[in-house]
């Protein structure tokens, strides 16, 4: 039996959002439905959509960028359509795909920032999820800083950076990181500084509240315990001399800083 896409439209024309609510996102549906966009848009052509009365609409948003050029703009139409008439091979697990070589040559060429590569992606969070990915593998640093009420996607690591509870709420712990009020410098500052977010285990911040406890490896007495070599964390103190008192009360302070976890 041959497949025949326009007929199977028009056989449920009208049924969009009774259909969506029961086999994909009810929850979604009743929102759609509670802000009056519950149509079924019919065509859309450049800026505009069209639903099932014939009313047009100006679409503001695009898809989130991906129709940045307009919907079925012609070049990118005739590239879909000889694509397919060239009947090209696509989704080869084991292939070095051209089509993709000479996207990638002319985004480096048009970005104009010196890339060496380009990594293609499917949707924004698993761009966002590849560019935690290459922060912390490049930097050894485990928390990312992020703004309140930002949203960079719903997969696990992107929603560790999104600074709504709405979206977070049920699905922790996420990912280590710290949020600072959108546009504030001042805020941003004591939430970052060199070093603060090196790889870090529960077990390391407990060491060092316990060393901050003791007096004695805090240098407290003659005979700073760094002879020892158990407070080479320390940066003020070194093996073989003696830690003055006043520099005790600052690594202790230091110890205790849960940014520094």
């Amino acid at each position: 039996m041959p497949f025949d896409l326009r007929a199977l439209l028009d056989e449920h024309a009208g049924q969009c959002a009774a259909l969506y609510g029961t086999h994909v996102n009810p929850r979604f549906a009743r929102a759609m439905g509670l802000i009056g966009f519950d149509r079924c848009y019919v065509r859309g052509r450049g800026q505009y959509l069209w639903d099932a009365d014939g009313r047009r609409h100006l679409d503001m948003l695009a898809g989130y960028g991906v129709f940045n050029i307009g919907r079925h703009h012609p070049v990118v139409r005739k590239a879909l359509e000889d694509f397919m008439d060239m009947e090209l091979p696509s989704l080869v697990q084991l292939d070095t795909p051209l089509l993709v070589a000479l996207a990638a040559r002319e985004l480096k060429a048009r970005v104009g920032l010196g890339l060496d590569c380009v990594y293609f992606g499917s949707t924004g969070a698993e761009a966002n999820e590849t560019a935690i990915k290459f922060a912390r593998r490049t930097t050894g640093r485990t928390r990312i800083l992020h703004a309140e009420s930002a949203f960079h996607g719903l997969t696990t690591g992107a929603l560790a950076l999104n600074g709504s509870e709405v979206f977070r709420e049920g699905f922790g712990p996420l990912l280590p990181g710290a949020r600072v009020p959108f546009g504030d410098a001042e805020a941003l500052r004591p939430s970052w500084r060199p070093g603060m977010s090196r790889p870090s285990s529960s077990s390391r911040c407990r060491a060092r509240a316990s060393m901050s406890r003791r007096k004695a490896i805090c240098g407290r007495r003659r005979g700073c315990a760094t002879n020892t070599g158990r407070c080479s964390w320390s940066t003020r103190c070194r093996p073989g001399s003696a830690a003055r008192a006043d520099s005790s009360r600052s690594i202790t302070r230091r110890a205790w800083n849960p940014t520094w976890c």
